[in-house]
């Protein structure tokens, strides 16, 4: 048994009907290519094949020998299958032949040499008055495109032709007289032109020597102040360097998170090229401000060339870091809620999931908004799910990370829930910095009504409204009482006072 890929499928057939159909379709292929057909058409034929070799299949018949002739005897050879195509073809090229005689005659008529084109005019009075005929053709086309001229251009073309063909001696000087009109008045127009063009190349000179001469009057000043800013940048840039650039060099850990600890360990090394780099740019920016050569021309391109190159490593390994932050993998957890009756139920603690507020040079840093979600409840209990995300490239380093976050207490005093961090750390022990996100959804009665005691800024609400149009931080609500608007479908929050439930 041998195996044939038919129209894209594979067959196994026996010996000989492979060998078979493999020739039939070697002898298509060999004659499209000889007539140069088009190649679709050989698919055309094996996607007739496949169909029925599908349909015997279909019954659970064997492929047999005798059943392969059988579809090529329906099919036919090629010669007998392209026929009608190729006396289409043959009359198509002799069509198409015709044609390119028709179109270099007509060529050779109009504008070739002793092209004449509608009535030849434009040929004769070129030939009578000794100038280009492109040169006429040129003139007579502008004549009928300006405005206003087209009847008076109409006039002068077929007037031409009378004269020109007229040989009576009264016509030969009128016809004379015209010719050296207007040889004049192409003469009169090539000065224009050329005086034209000599007037524009003076102008760009004159522009050019007065820009020269301004350069010189100024160009020192805008030297030093290109070169003086330039340094400064380097400089600014110098002392970002020397700040930072210690720091790649140990381990620096905030809030539980050390903070180089995705970032390739080269990074540190373009780091300080570009530092060393900087330094030397710096002296000769601010050196080249005062026209002096503090640093070689030599070892001012290299530091430059490490300067660009350290650029471009630096964006390569942020490429790379990035790539530990495209995933997001959320971990929920629900706890449910009772509702007083008639009661306003308060929520605080929303800024102790932001983790470590006092420890650390930079405070706060790093943390993130606390995103909250009222939704109304529709069946079930009361209750409130919350939802931790950490952006890492693989599953199994954040469930990592999930085992080492702090966990969260929500607690319940009647009316007043509590969210707290078990710990002041986001992390129970050092890890890799990564970005820890919280939601918190509250799916409450539609009956219920909620106030949050925190400050603005320590989270928001991304699906409440605010009624109150002149609070530039309506979507926050703070100090304001949160209901569900029942004609409005939607928890919706107003200065307190302004609704009652």
């Amino acid at each position: 048994m041998k195996t044939i890929v038919i129209a894209g499928k594979t067959y196994t057939l026996s010996e000989n009907t492979e060998a078979f159909l493999r020739a039939y379709l070697t002898r298509v292929r060999d004659f499209v290519a000889m007539h140069k057909l088009d190649p679709d058409l050989i698919f055309d034929i094996e996607q007739s094949i496949a169909e029925k070799l599908d349909v015997l299949l279909a019954k659970k018949k064997s492929i047999s020998e005798k059943e392969a002739i059988r579809i090529v005897n329906e099919l036919g050879e090629p010669g007998d299958i392209f026929q009608e195509l190729l006396a289409e073809k043959s009359q198509t090229e002799q069509f198409v032949n015709d044609m390119r005689v028709q179109s270099v005659s007509l060529w050779d008529k109009t504008l070739g040499k002793s092209g004449k084109i509608f009535l030849g005019v434009a040929f004769q009075l070129a030939q009578k008055f000794e100038i280009p005929v492109g040169l006429m053709r040129v003139t007579i086309l502008f004549l009928f495109i300006i405005p206003h001229t087209i009847f008076p251009a109409l006039l002068f073309y077929f007037g031409a032709y009378f004269f020109l063909n007229e040989k009576t001696g009264a016509k030969k000087s009128v016809s004379k007289m015209i010719g050296n009109l207007l040889r004049e008045t192409i003469r009169f127009v090539e000065r224009v032109f050329r005086r034209t063009i000599q007037f524009v190349i003076w102008l760009i000179y004159s522009i050019v020597r007065g820009l020269s001469a301004v350069w010189r009057a100024i160009g020192g000043f805008l030297r030093f102040i290109f070169f003086a800013v330039l340094g400064l940048i380097f400089a600014v840039i110098l002392v970002a360097g020397l700040f930072v650039g210690p720091l790649a060099f140990v381990s620096l850990t905030i809030n539980n998170q050390e903070i180089f600890a995705r970032v390739p360990e080269y990074t540190k090394w373009f780091g300080l090229a570009i530092t060393l780099a900087t330094a030397v740019l710096a002296i000769w920016a601010i050196a080249a401000a005062f026209r002096a050569r503090a640093v070689p021309r030599l070892v001012a391109i290299s530091a430059f060339t490490i300067f660009v190159g350290g650029l471009f490593g630096l964006i390569g390994t942020g490429y790379q870091t990035a790539a530990h932050y495209l995933n997001a993998f959320p971990e929920t957890t629900t706890q449910q809620i009772i509702v007083p009756q008639g009661e306003i139920l308060q929520i605080s603690g929303l800024e102790n999931l932001y983790g470590d507020r006092t420890h650390g040079l930079f405070g706060d840093f790093p943390r993130f908004p606390v995103h909250v979600q009222l939704l109304p409840l529709k069946s079930g209990e009361p209750r409130i799910e919350l939802v931790r995300s950490i952006l890492s490239k693989e599953q199994s380093d954040a469930d990592m990370l999930f085992q080492k976050t702090t966990p969260v207490q929500i607690a319940q005093n009647g009316d007043q829930i509590q969210l707290d961090l078990t710990d002041e750390m986001l992390f129970s022990e050092p890890v890799p910095f990564t970005i820890l996100t919280y939601t918190i959804v509250f799916y409450l009665p539609e009956s219920a009504a909620v106030r949050f005691a925190d400050e603005r800024g320590h989270f928001y609400l991304d699906n409440v409204h605010s009624q109150n149009t002149q609070s530039n931080w309506g979507y926050y609500c703070e100090d304001e009482l949160i209901f569900f608007d029942a004609a409005k479908r939607k928890f919706v929050c107003a200065p307190t006072g302004d609704n009652q439930l």
